[in-house]
């Protein structure tokens, strides 16, 4: 694999169930660790995939509530504010945090105990989006969100690539008027 994800950029990366989207953005945010025989891995300007986080906010992984016999502590799902978590990173970036509340229409005074898995998510995305970032990388998450949530987040990220020079990369395999917003698209 070979690209280049240009400043200002929103990709959209399309492929079938199974086809490796998931995979290759675990890659990218450094999830799946290749190993350092892959000596020309370059993401973000860190050579090393150790190195290649940094400035990656990744929104992925398994969102909704697990319900199995067993369970270790899952902070989303403890008696705790949403002004509670991440104390410092939220007084560290309070002015992203306040917008990131407003796009999302978070409250920060849900308890996660009692949050819908939408809400929880919710949450979960400001968490990860209050540090400034130089690429986001989306795995399929946006088509849970409502559509007044879904169309501000995506308003929000345009502002934040054309502010900044960030890149996003977002992967699915429903278009969901996504490829109007994008800058670019990737197909697997």
């Amino acid at each position: 694999l070979n690209c280049v994800i240009p400043p200002n950029a929103k990709v959209i990366l399309v492929g079938a169930n199974g086809a490796g989207k998931s995979t290759l953005l675990r890659i990218l945010t450094g999830v799946i660790y290749l190993g350092l025989e892959h000596d020309e891995f370059d993401i973000n300007g860190n050579a090393t995939p150790h190195d290649q986080a940094n400035g990656v906010a990744y929104l992925g992984g398994v969102w909704k509530r697990r319900r199995t016999g067993f369970e270790g502590i899952e902070p989303f799902s403890m008696d705790i504010a949403a002004r509670d978590m991440m104390k410092k990173w939220q007084a560290e970036n309070l002015e992203r945090r306040d917008e990131l509340v407003r796009v999302l229409g978070i409250n920060l005074d849900w308890r996660m105990h009692e949050c819908s898995d939408g809400q929880r998510k919710k949450v979960r995305i400001m968490l990860k989006l209050l540090r400034p970032f130089r690429l986001c990388v989306i795995d399929e998450f946006a088509a849970d969100l409502d559509i007044f949530s879904r169309k501000r987040f995506f308003d929000y990220l345009t502002r934040e690539c054309a502010a900044r020079g960030a890149s996003v990369v977002y992967a699915t395999h429903i278009f969901d008027q996504a490829d109007v917003w994008a800058t670019h698209v990737a197909f697997m």
